[in-house]
C-alpha cells in the first residue's frame, strides 16, 4: 500500500533527522519550517501555513521556538505593519547546511541499489502525487467531497 510505504519513509526520515539534529535542539516541525525557509527566505507566516496546509497558530508556535533558539529573525513588514517577514539568521543558515548534508546521507541510504534513472522516476512520480493531493485538497476540501 502506497500510503503505508510513504508513512514508513516519512517516519523514519523524521526520526533520523531528529536524532542527528538533537544537538541543535531542532524538532520535526522546526525542521520542516527551516527547510521551507531555506528555499523561500523572507516570507510571512501565512505562506508557510498555506504551503504545508497547517494551522497558523501551530506555525506561529514553531516560529517562536526557532526565534528563541536564534535560527530565524522576524521583522515587521514595512509595507504591512501587521505582518512579519521571516528570514534565516546566520545560525539558521549554518543548520541548513548541516540538514542538507544529513538529507544527502539519508537519500543515499534509501536509494541504495537504484540507478539514477530509477531515482528520477521515483522523484517525478512522488512529485506528481504530491501535486495531485494539493490540487484535490484546495481550500480545505476533502478528497471525498
Amino acid at each position: 500500500m502506497l500510503m503505508n510505504d510513504l508513512s514508513i519513509i516519512v517516519r523514519h526520515s523524521n526520526a533520523f533527522l531528529i536524532r542527528k539534529l538533537q544537538k541543535y535542539g531542532v524538532g520535526c516541525a522546526e525542521h520542516v519550517v527551516l527547510t521551507f525557509l531555506a528555499k523561500n527566505n523572507g516570507v510571512n507566516q501565512e505562506s508557510i501555513a498555506q504551503f504545508y496546509k497547517l494551522d497558523k497558530g501551530a506555525v506561529a508556535k514553531t516560529l517562536g521556538k526557532l526565534e528563541e533558539k536564534g535560527y530565524i529573525i522576524r521583522k515587521v513588514n514595512e509595507e504591512n505593519q501587521r505582518e512579519k517577514i521571516i528570514t534565516l539568521s546566520e545560525s539558521g543558515k549554518e543548520i541548513i547546511t548541516e540538514m542538507e548534508q544529513l538529507l544527502k546521507e539519508f537519500n543515499a541510504a534509501i536509494f541504495e541499489g537504484m540507478s539514477v534513472e530509477e531515482i528520477k522516476t521515483v522523484e517525478k512520480l512522488v512529485g506528481t502525487i504530491s501535486k495531485n493531493v494539493l490540487n484535490h485538497l484546495k481550500d480545505g476540501d476533502d478528497v471525498n467531497d
